[in-house]
C-alpha cells in the first residue's frame, strides 16, 4: 500500500509528497494544512464530535508532562504561540503524569476522514488506522515531521520535534488508535506524552441563528425583487 503524505505550509514546497510502503491494504493519506487551530477554538475530541474512547481531557500545560496544542513554536516550520485557541485536548501517555492518563485515545464511528490538531509531534507519537478490525495504515511523528521538512535529526531526545500541526487523514477507515511507542527508557517515556485537540463546531443555537439569518437574507432580496418587477 502506498501512504501519500502531502505538506502544505507556508514557506513550504505546496504540494510535495513523499510515498511510503507498508502491509498491502486501503489507502490512507494525509496533508498537514498548518500548525495553528483553524478555526475560533480547538477543543478536545469529544466535545468536537468525535466518539472517543480513553483519553484524559485536560486544559494547560503541564510542566514536564503535557503542552497545550499549538504552544510548541522553536521552529522555522512553526513560530507562532497558539495554544490560546485551545479550551481543551485529549493526551495520551505511557507515563503516570497527568494522573488519570492513558496509553491510548481510541475514536471510532468515523467514514474515512479524521482530522486533528497534533500538539509537540514527536517521533513517539504514533496513530493506526483501522477498517473493520483490520489495520489500514500507521504513521508517527516522524512521518509528519518529514512532510514538512524536518528530519530526524531535528528532534529532542524525549522525539520532540517543537512543531504543532493541524493533519487531515482521508482513506477508507472506520476507526484511529493514537498511543506512544514504548522505548524501553521509563525515564524518559514519563516525558513522552501524544497531545491532541480538534477544531470545534458551532454550536446548535449558533447554527440556529445562521439559518435564520439565511432565511431573512433570502426573504429580503425576495421582497427587493418584488419592488423592483
Amino acid at each position: 500500500m502506498n501512504i501519500n503524505k502531502i505538506a502544505i505550509l507556508p514557506g513550504l514546497v505546496a504540494g510535495a509528497a513523499v510515498a511510503m510502503s507498508v502491509a498491502p491494504a486501503h489507502a490512507v493519506s494525509f496533508t498537514v494544512t498548518g500548525t495553528q487551530c483553524p478555526t475560533a477554538l480547538c477543543t478536545d475530541l469529544a466535545s468536537a464530535g468525535y466518539t472517543v474512547d480513553e483519553g484524559l481531557v485536560t486544559s494547560g500545560s503541564i510542566k514536564n508532562s503535557t503542552l497545550t496544542p499549538g504552544s510548541d513554536d522553536k521552529t522555522s516550520v512553526d513560530s507562532v504561540d497558539d495554544s490560546s485557541s485551545v479550551v481543551s485536548y485529549n493526551v495520551a501517555s505511557i507515563g503516570a503524569q497527568p494522573v488519570g492518563v492513558t496509553n491510548l485515545i481510541e475514536v471510532s464511528g468515523l467514514d474515512g476522514m479524521f482530522e486533528f490538531f497534533w500538539g509537540s509531534v514527536d517521533t513517539f507519537n504514533v496513530i493506526e488506522f483501522f477498517d473493520g478490525g483490520t489495520s489500514v495504515g500507521i504513521f508517527d511523528g516522524t512521518d509528519i515531521a518529514q512532510a514538512v521538512g524536518l528530519s530526524t535529526s531535528d528532534a529532542n531526545k524525549q522525539g520532540n520535534y517543537h512543531f504543532d500541526a493541524f493533519v487531515n487523514f482521508a482513506g477508507v477507515f472506520d476507526s484511529v488508535k493514537l498511543s506512544n511507542q514504548v522505548t524501553g527508557d521509563a525515564a524518559k517515556e514519563t516525558l513522552i506524552a501524544f497531545e491532541v485537540a480538534a477544531a470545534s463546531v458551532p454550536e446548535p443555537a449558533s447554527l440556529l441563528g445562521l439559518a435564520a439569518f439565511g432565511l431573512v437574507s433570502a426573504g429580503s432580496l425576495m421582497n427587493r425583487k418584488k419592488q423592483s418587477a
